[in-house]
């Protein structure tokens, strides 16, 4: 136990320790949480697993949310300096555009009553 040896090692091992530990650390500290899905993600894949779509229908659903959401972020740039209560018609108007047409292009006509319902619940 006395050996310099044996204190080299236990030095040896107690630093590698230490600097695993503190990597570690280091590298979780600078890890970027994972980004919350959007409020229209969020929507899509609820409305996708609630009607449970066929693939092709879940597709073109999503291709009509991504332009919905893109659609929005216009509307948003060109009124940033207004008023939220004058950008709210022409939100509403593009809302209920899309509505007609998820009801009209995504849904089965099964599954338009549902659709009506959850979306006169949904905010």
């Amino acid at each position: 136990m006395n050996s310099l040896r044996f204190w080299i090692i236990v030095g040896s091992v107690t630093w590698f320790i230490s600097g695993l530990a503190t990597g570690l650390l280091v590298s979780g500290a600078f890890e970027k949480p994972a980004p919350d899905p959007s409020p229209v993600e969020h929507y899509t894949s609820r409305m996708i697993s609630e009607f449970g779509m066929k693939p092709e229908r879940a597709e073109l659903f999503r291709l009509m949310m991504a332009e919905y959401q893109g659609e929005i972020e216009r509307v948003k740039e060109q009124h940033m300096a207004q008023q939220a209560s004058e950008m709210e018609p022409e939100l509403r108007r593009i809302g209920e555009r899309y509505n007609e047409l998820v009801q009209d292009l995504a849904l089965s006509p099964a599954q338009r009553d549902h659709f009506v319902q959850l979306s006169t619940v949904l905010p």
